[in-house]
């Protein structure tokens, strides 16, 4: 029962921590990088940062029992940054991609994501049937 408690108490330092880092970098942003190298979003970009967010939080969601392996979180890390690179690469190429699109290719990309970490680590999602 302690133990559960302390990992709850770190857990939440942790979020606290990652919030406050996020909102800092926010606030810090104009004053970092000079206004010529700031991104120029258009909707196609706001898109692919949406659902990139909502696809983060779903393997988040997925893998969330397993929450004690840090090789899996690496691995998933490590995966979404080939993700972020792969999508920008192409973005910048490709100007108008409708959103639609990251509805076919966010569920293909999850199951290849599952199967990466099924070969790697022979790890599968959580099966609670919660979402």
């Amino acid at each position: 029962m302690a133990s559960a408690n302390r990992s709850r108490k770190k857990d939440l330092i942790l979020y606290i921590a990652i919030g406050v880092c996020v909102a800092m970098g926010a606030v810090f942003w104009p004053y970092l990088i000079p206004e010529p190298y700031w991104p120029h979003l258009t909707t196609t970009w706001f898109a692919f940062i949406f659902f990139t967010a909502v696809f983060g939080i779903f393997l988040v969601k997925l893998y969330w029992s397993k929450r004690k392996m840090a090789k899996l979180w690496l691995l998933l890390a490590l995966l979404m940054a080939i993700h972020t690179t792969a999508y920008v690469i192409f973005l910048s190429y490709v100007h108008q991609w409708p959103a639609i699109w990251y509805l076919f290719t966010m569920p293909i990309e999850a199951m290849l994501f599952a199967l990466i970490v099924k070969i790697c680590l022979n790890v599968l999602p959580s099966n609670k049937g919660r979402f």
